[in-house]
């Protein structure tokens, strides 16, 4: 049974005043919260697949690290935060606001007018302002802030990881270079800006900050197979707790890295 979204639980924030670390997490598509005229005008039998299935529990580790996480509850099917609103390509890959599935399939009974838009336009613009409200106040404490967006991906790629930073230009290449190198200690297979090249986030904060685009593969955290048109994907427990264990390390391993950033105030 799908979840539909109570009020003013569309956004989870976590460590937002700990400033111990330059970081900010972003995890916009993890969601699985629909609103209720959404369900309700939704084609009978639709499936709605390709969400970043379990992040927020792949990465629970984050908030006892210290890491200050933003996450999306919404699913990218209400609205992708990681889409410009002034793209009017219709392809999921550009736009904010889906007609039909990443599957090519058409969601809706009934088109969507623009009030229902507007009201989820909301939605989108509550995320931006508390992610570039987090990186403001990270940047009173740090001469440089890292903004770190997690996807996962389910494309035949021969890669476990997937680093995107639009051809080093949201974020230095010693950051990605780390990065590529604290993964690969860990044994995963690393590309770099392929097909994945960063979303909207890492474009649009790129100025603020160094960001960058982390997408892991399916087959790594919830079963090595082959994923089709489905939701909620059974998960492989003891893969998941392997693949979140070395996770940790890299995102321990970074918070040594971060000794080379200076603190402005303490």
């Amino acid at each position: 049974m799908r979840k539909i979204i109570k009020d003013n639980n569309f956004i989870k924030i976590l460590n937002k005043t700990n400033h111990t670390l330059p970081f900010i997490i972003s995890i916009p598509h993890s969601g699985t919260f629909l609103t209720k005229e959404l369900v309700s005008n939704l084609k009978d039998e639709v499936i709605l697949p390709n969400t970043d299935w379990y992040l927020e529990k792949l990465y629970g580790f984050l908030e006892e690290l210290g890491f200050t996480v933003i996450i999306n509850n919404l699913s990218r099917y209400v609205i992708d935060p990681n889409r410009s609103l002034l793209d009017n390509n219709p392809s999921f890959w550009h736009t904010a606001i889906y007609t039909k599935t990443t599957y090519g399939k058409d969601m809706y009974k009934n088109k969507l007018n623009e009030n229902i838009k507007q009201e989820r336009v909301k939605y989108y613009n509550n995320y931006h302002s508390n992610l570039e409200l987090l990186i403001n106040d990270k940047l009173k404490y740090f001469k440089k802030v890292y903004l770190i967006d997690l996807h996962s991906f389910a494309t035949p790629l021969p890669y476990d990881i997937i680093l995107g930073n639009n051809y080093d230009t949201t974020s230095s290449i010693d950051f990605k270079n780390k990065l590529v190198s604290l993964f690969k200690k860990e044994n995963f297979q690393v590309g770099c800006n392929e097909k994945f090249i960063g979303g909207y986030i890492v474009k649009h904060y790129k100025d603020k900050c160094e960001a960058i685009q982390i997408e892991i593969n399916y087959r790594k955290y919830i079963e090595d197979r082959s994923f089709y048109e489905e939701e909620n994907p059974k998960i492989n427990e003891e893969l998941f707790k392997d693949t979140s264990n070395k996770l940790r390390r890299v995102f321990e391993s970074l918070k040594k890295y971060v000794k080379l950033c200076q603190l402005k105030k303490r």
